[in-house]
């Protein structure tokens, strides 16, 4: 009679938590867990709540700056954004609400919907957004990275549904929500671009900015005077001077394509400096000839150089512009550049 009771328990405790919003995930998903191993204690039932172990992942705790059409925001301190393989991740509350987008949290289904806000939700946002909006604007300086190193933190990896305006909108499988200490976060790119903002990036002051993609303007072509001249309209066509093909650039825009690219970019360089600031700190002795610095400095850029090729290589099996993949070898050249100048600079050589 006591299982009986302890287990009418549990289920009505499981029960009563899904309904919670967000901020009562990680609660529910312990209860589960408490549950399945009191019952496990009382020789019960099996371990059905396997599947709800947290899942260690590296990421990096990089000093992101957000911008969100020319408004900079940061989350609160205990709910950092991170980058994930590439991806940078920030809580779904602090960048819907960023977005001036009200937000529901479906626990049973997993599903995230994002829609326009009430006059209610609107009151919500604007509350949220004074603790989170920062006056003093976006800093211009570079982005102090010596510190950025990877960190493993366990966080619940989940397929997250979301509904943008009534509609889904699928996300890749590379792309998952993770739920670390009890709140949800989601893809920046992805979220802010499926309700229509442009995503850019600067790689100099780590700076994530999300902006309103203005309308293409319809050229309208001034009034013609009037004449009592007619000339013939010439229909047909296909010579061999118009169209899209041809382009010296070498390949059609594919954003998608670019953001894929752009993501194993940016997973690449923080590895690389994360490797050079190991060489730097493990040659702090002024004791120590500079040459073997450099030496290893030169091994690990070879094999950032390799992992670069690969990643470029993909880009043109996509079909991205050459000017893209340019644009992308130019910014590696000048991290190789400032790699070795590091070196030198400490050694004085």
């Amino acid at each position: 009679m006591y299982l009986y009771f302890m287990g009418l328990f549990c289920y009505f405790m499981v029960f009563l938590y899904i309904k919670i919003s967000l901020g009562g995930i990680n609660m529910f998903r312990k209860m589960k867990l408490w549950c399945a191993s009191t019952m496990l204690l009382l020789g019960a039932v099996s371990p059905v709540y396997a599947e709800q172990t947290p899942t260690p992942i590296e990421v990096y705790y990089a000093p992101l700056q957000f911008v969100i059409d020319n408004d900079v925001f940061a989350p609160h301190a205990d709910q950092k954004g991170f980058i994930y393989e590439g991806s940078t991740y920030v809580p779904l509350r602090f960048i819907s609400y960023s977005l001036k987008k009200a937000v529901r949290w479906d626990g049973d289904s997993y599903t995230v919907t994002v829609e326009e806000p009430s006059a209610t939700d609107l009151v919500s946002i604007n509350d949220y957004n004074v603790n989170t909006k920062i006056h003093s604007g976006v800093s211009k300086q570079p982005a102090d990275t010596s510190s950025l190193n990877s960190t493993q933190i366990e966080a619940y990896k989940e397929k997250v549904n979301y509904i943008f305006d009534g509609n889904s909108k699928e996300i890749g499988a590379d792309l998952p929500g993770f739920i670390y200490e009890g709140s949800l976060y989601v893809p920046l790119r992805f979220f802010s671009e499926s309700v229509g903002k442009k995503i850019e990036w600067d790689a100099k002051t780590y700076t994530v900015s999300a902006k309103t993609q203005e309308a293409p303007k319809t050229e309208v072509e001034p009034a013609k005077p009037d004449t009592t001249v007619t000339t013939p309209v010439v229909t047909g066509g296909g010579g061999g001077g118009g169209g899209r093909g041809g382009s010296s650039s070498g390949g059609s825009s594919n954003p998608a394509a670019e953001a894929q690219i752009e993501g194993k970019l940016l997973a690449l360089e923080n590895s690389c400096r994360a490797e050079l600031q190991a060489i730097v700190d493990k040659y702090d002795s002024k004791a120590i000839d500079g040459k073997t610095a450099i030496e290893e400095v030169k091994s690990m850029s070879a094999g950032c150089r390799s992992r670069f090729d690969a990643i470029i290589s993909e880009g043109v099996s996509l079909n991205i512009s050459d000017s893209v993949l340019k644009g992308y070898k130019s910014q590696f050249e000048q991290m190789q550049t400032d790699a070795y100048m590091l070196l030198l600079n400490k050694y004085g050589k």
